[in-house]
């Protein structure tokens, strides 16, 4: 058959369902389950109920078929013992409690085991745990980073236009200072986008606000990398080492210090 006819036979076979539409009109209808129809008076689309004995049925007059009645729950008789024809052999008689120790059963064995065995000899008493050596104080963090240096009056550290630097430096810094921001979560340092060439690019948030830009001139670069990406950040040596530190928490990025030439 084709697809049509074997539609048209699925739907012959299926079971009329009342569907109940909201302007009180009430039909059959021998739509799927869940299938959005239209009311033949209204036109409002309703849903096609689950089919169950209470609201299917071929009769025009919403017969409803009775539910089927209830199975009883039937007691069934306890079962009686009854002694068979045949010839069964009596049991042997058991002897009552008290008269049992008496006859050398088993409990007066074991009971006469346990009076003749001699005492466990006592368990030596626990030693106290040693305490736990104690832990040798940590060392003092090598080559701790010198105190900024002091500005003379009235110098100070006036930025560049990194643009005009050109796109190899611009990218660079780029890089260079998106990397340190990731990996400074816990640190206090950073970089400074704009410094002019030749001077350290370590910003210090510790300091003062006039006295967060290093003076100092750029003596080491510390090289980040994460993946294939690398960028060099331009240091003195008292901020190479912190700003290279600030990696080793970072699972993604790693530094690393190099002399310049």
């Amino acid at each position: 058959m084709t697809g049509a006819a074997s539609r048209a036979v699925q739907a012959a076979s299926r079971p009329a369902v009342w569907v109940d539409c909201r302007c009180g009109h009430e039909w059959q209808s021998r739509a799927k389950d869940r299938m959005t129809i239209r009311c033949p008076e209204c036109g409002t689309g309703q849903r096609v109920p689950y089919r169950t004995h209470a609201n299917t049925g071929p009769s025009p007059e919403r017969y409803r078929p009775p539910a089927p009645p209830r199975a009883a729950s039937v007691r069934r008789p306890a079962t009686v013992w009854e002694p068979d024809d045949e010839w069964e052999a009596p049991e042997p008689a058991r002897p009552s409690l008290p008269a049992w120790p008496r006859s050398g059963g088993g409990l007066a064995g074991i009971l006469a085991a346990f009076a003749t065995r001699t005492p466990a000899a006592p368990a030596p008493a626990r030693r106290s745990a040693a305490p736990p050596p104690a832990r040798p104080a940590r060392p003092a963090v090598p080559n701790p980073p010198a105190p900024l240096p002091a500005l003379p009056a009235g110098a100070l550290v006036q930025p560049v236009d990194v643009p005009a630097l050109g796109a190899r430096e611009e990218n660079r810094r780029t890089r260079a200072c998106q990397m340190v921001r990731s990996v400074s979560v816990r640190g206090p340092l950073l970089l400074w986008y704009d410094q002019p060439i030749g001077l350290c690019e370590a910003l210090d948030t510790t300091q003062p606000k006039d006295r967060q830009r290093c003076p100092g001139a750029a003596t080491h670069a510390v090289r980040f990398r994460q993946d294939s990406t690398e960028a060099d950040a331009y240091t003195c040596p008292a901020h190479a080492r912190p700003l290279a530190a600030l990696a080793d928490h970072a699972v993604y990025v790693t530094a690393a210090i190099y002399p310049l030439r």
